[in-house]
């Protein structure tokens, strides 16, 4: 059968993906995450107030460039002059040394693949930071000074043992002149190494601007920010986890995802009534065109657990039949219902006693015929419900309307609407959106599985406020109550055989009551109308 679904009504299906359905669980959450990011709002604001102060970052610039090496030698340098700088062994000596309080942090870090680093220093005032960085800087370019000229005085210090060696070594008595010039040589050759060390500056560390840069820091908004985002984020992913932990049903896509077809997906009145009056006309159109036949069309309407919508389908449904050609007969078979026991004759004296459908129904001013459930007494209800006697009943029922609506109980609560359904033409599930549970329609699936040939789907639907109004089958201004159909219907005005031979030739009641049809539409045209004009008649 076609869908008759809005969203599916002229374009193709969508295919959903994961993104999609995880934004729809926060769209449908959307004030959950609102809440949340409020909270997250309020608490980062106090927290920002609270502690957020207002700090300056001073940062001075120091190269290890040299002339005699290349450029990566000097980066490669830099980033260990960084790394001892930030030992804290280091730090507290420099500390000792300079003076610094422990309030101005300190740091240094290389640049980018070049011999400069950076010795920054924080503090709650510009000037301990500018201080800070400034006393850092020249401290730390002391100490490096200060243990390379340690270094090459060490070395100064060799040398010039080896030169007063050799210079008493000429000094020596019987030293040839050969001997004198080789030793002269030696001498001068650890002169000129000397002078090389005295002069060298290699791995020393220069200054790239004589006052370190200061900056201000400690924005409450950037902290106000994050708080915001963070909250952003998390109610977006709570209401992710509380979808996925949700086995409500609400689209067609959860319901296709169980394996049950969807019939339609009405849209609630409360939000689009001509929408919803829409879809159902197209549904009807559909059932007409692809379920019609001569004896009528029987609908199983039963919702998968307790809910006011299959009720409110099936008026729904039986008022738009009832205004068409053929009209509608609705069958209560819901015995399970609190009101089930209030008409004392109905559908139990067709099943149990094989009355037929027109002595005991009930024809409303709008033309609906209606068959309430009886009172079952002490019966056995699935004795009464039995297959063959179902199969009767929805036979003699095709004759009296062109669609037959059996309102069955909810299909978690009452196995015996499986045969009913077993007999109908098309059964609809129907689904309450946001409330019916998947395991809801995962039972009723697998008790309509075994029907052989059966036309299950399921009509997703929303309960709307109760107006009185819009009820289907109210009596009008102008009639006191409904009246049985056996008492308001002329066999002459109403209902006609199929043919006039096979009316003639039955030899009972019980065969010609079974041969009738509908001939048009049971409005108030083809019926008396009040109750007295019938009994008038009848009498």
């Amino acid at each position: 059968m076609t869908d008759h679904s809005p969203e599916r009504v002229g374009g193709a299906d969508q295919i959903e993906t994961p993104l999609k359905r995880y934004g729809l669980f926060v769209a449908r959450r959307w004030m959950l995450v609102l809440i949340v990011t409020g909270i997250a709002l309020c608490l980062s604001v106090v927290w920002t107030l609270a502690t957020t102060q207002t700090t300056w970052t001073a940062t001075a610039a120091v190269t290890s460039q040299s002339d005699t090496r290349a450029p990566e030698q000097d980066a490669v340098l830099a980033l260990g002059y960084a790394d001892y700088f930030n030992k804290p062994e280091y730090q507290q000596l420099l500390r000792a040394e300079t003076g610094i309080p422990a309030a101005v942090e300190l740091s240094a870090k290389p640049g980018a693949a070049s011999p400069i680093f950076y010795i920054q220093a924080v503090a709650p005032t510009e000037a301990g930071a500018r201080d800070g960085a400034a006393r850092a800087a020249d401290a730390f370019r002391e100490d490096i000074r200060k243990s390379l000229v340690a270094e090459r005085s060490r070395q100064t210090s060799e040398l010039q043992k080896q030169i007063d060696g050799l210079v008493n070594d000429l000094q020596t008595p019987g030293t040839t002149a050969a001997e004198g010039n080789v030793i002269l040589d030696q001498i001068r050759s650890l002169q000129g190494r000397i002078t090389d060390l005295s002069s060298d500056a290699t791995n020393a560390l220069k200054e790239l601007q004589p006052e370190p840069g200061v900056a201000k820091s400690g924005s409450s908004l950037l902290g106000i920010g994050v708080g915001t985002v963070a909250g952003l984020i998390l109610g977006a992913l709570l209401a992710v986890v509380l979808g996925l932990l949700d086995d409500r049903v609400r689209r067609r896509e959860d319901i296709e995802r169980l394996g049950m077809p969807v019939l339609v997906d009405l849209p609630p009145a409360s939000r689009n009534p001509q929408d919803r009056a829409r879809t159902l006309a197209r549904l009807a159109i559909t059932i007409n065109g692809e379920l019609g036949s001569a004896r009528g069309i029987v609908i199983a309407i039963a919702p998968a657990s307790r809910s006011a919508v299959a009720r409110q389908f099936v008026d729904e449904l039986a008022s738009l039949f009832a205004a068409r050609r053929g009209g509608a007969l609705v069958i209560r078979a819901d015995f399970h219902a609190p009101s089930a026991a209030e008409e004392r004759s109905g559908l139990v004296d067709v099943l149990d006693r094989g009355v037929s459908v027109r002595s005991v129904a009930t024809v409303h001013p709008n033309g609906l015929v209606e068959l309430p459930c009886g009172d079952l007494g002490n019966r056995n209800i699935y004795d009464v419900f039995a297959p063959e006697r179902i199969a009767a009943a929805l036979n003699d029922a095709r004759g009296v309307a062109r669609v037959v609506l059996l309102e069955l109980p909810p299909l978690d609560e009452a196995p015996e609407s499986q045969p009913a359904c077993a007999a109908a033409d098309l059964v609809a599930v129907v689904l309450e959106r946001g409330v019916t549970r998947r395991r809801a329609v995962t039972g009723a699936r697998d008790l309509l599985a075994p029907l052989e040939g059966a036309d299950v789907r399921a009509v997703i639907d929303t309960v709307r406020p109760a107006d009185p109004s819009s009820a289907p089958v109210q009596p009008s201004d102008d009639v006191d109550e409904p009246s049985r159909f056996a008492e308001r219907a002329e066999p002459a005005a109403t209902f006609e055989p199929a043919s006039a031979r096979d009316a003639s030739a039955s030899t009972d009641g019980s065969g010609v009551e079974d041969t009738l049809r509908l001939a048009g539409t049971p409005s108030r045209n083809h019926l008396p109308s009040g109750p007295g004009t019938s009994s008038a008649s009848n009498r």
